[in-house]
């Protein structure tokens, strides 16, 4: 009987001291509070490759309201995971839809329906003297534009960063880490709907392992492995590099055929 409960508590002994080991939360770079800015594909291409660069450069030409030129400043377009699309700066913004453009400027909202061109496939939007009208004043304004996205080089053998084009393999808003080994935050399901999560998360073999249940998005639970990610002062950095990455060669401009070296990187800052 002696050595029935010593072998028992040996293997619970071992058993405890197996669990402590892999709940691992002594990765200090995590702990805190972290908000994400910013995800991107990390591209090199094996040959020289022109492509159109629809979301990461700005967009030229030129744009009259009601007769005047207007400077519509740093004009980027913009893709979320629900299909809206936008072409947007701090001076002027434009919603697509199906038959009709929303155009928010100086602080009113108008809209403008077809015809109208925009083509993403060749980076062109033209509005050829067209009326928008205000949607609560009841005002028109007069509208000419002929604005083009720009073509970038990529040189090969050099790693560029290019938009991941809403796709997103960390849907992470926010994420705090505690040293006790507690995960809560946020998360975007289905391209713009925000949830909440808690769970726990822990490093097993140079692996970071976060299990989650999120409303909506994961009520049953979710497991998420990530290679350990870099601390760079107040900034945390994800790298991934390998085979499993989703590219949305469709909507890229760049052939998968083209690219040498694809990893997918997200940064977060500390709050």
């Amino acid at each position: 009987m002696k050595h029935f409960i010593f072998a028992l508590c040996a293997a619970l002994l071992l058993f405890s001291c197996q669990k402590d080991e892999s709940r691992d939360t002594s990765f200090s770079a995590v702990y805190g509070s972290w908000e994400k800015v910013e995800e991107k594909y990390l591209i090199t291409t094996n040959q020289d490759y022109n492509f159109l660069d629809l979301y990461d450069s700005q967009w030229t030409g030129t744009l009259t309201i009601n007769g005047y030129e207007v400077d519509f400043g740093d004009l980027r377009f913009y893709f979320s995971n629900t299909g809206s699309t936008r072409l947007a700066s701090n001076v002027i913004s434009f919603t697509f839809g199906v038959q009709n453009i929303q155009i928010n400027y100086n602080n009113k909202v108008y809209l403008l329906t077809k015809p109208f061109t925009f083509d993403k496939a060749t980076g062109q939007f033209i509005v050829s003297n067209r009326q928008a009208a205000d949607l609560t004043g009841g005002e028109q304004i007069s509208i000419n534009l002929n604005i083009q996205a720009q073509t970038r080089l990529l040189q090969r053998g050099v790693e560029y960063k290019i938009s991941t084009v809403g796709y997103s393999d960390m849907p992470y808003t926010q994420l705090n880490f505690t040293e006790k080994g507690d995960l809560n935050g946020t998360l975007l399901w289905q391209g713009d709907i925000a949830c909440d999560l808690t769970g726990e998360w822990y490093v097993k073999s140079n692996i970071l392992i976060m299990k989650y249940k999120a409303n909506f998005a994961s009520l049953d639970g979710e497991q998420r492995e990530f290679t350990l990610p870099v601390a760079k002062g107040d900034s945390l950095i994800f790298t991934k590099s390998d085979n499993n990455i989703v590219y949305n060669e469709s909507n890229m401009n760049i052939p998968r055929s083209a690219i040498q070296n694809l990893k997918l990187r997200t940064a977060f800052i500390k709050e």
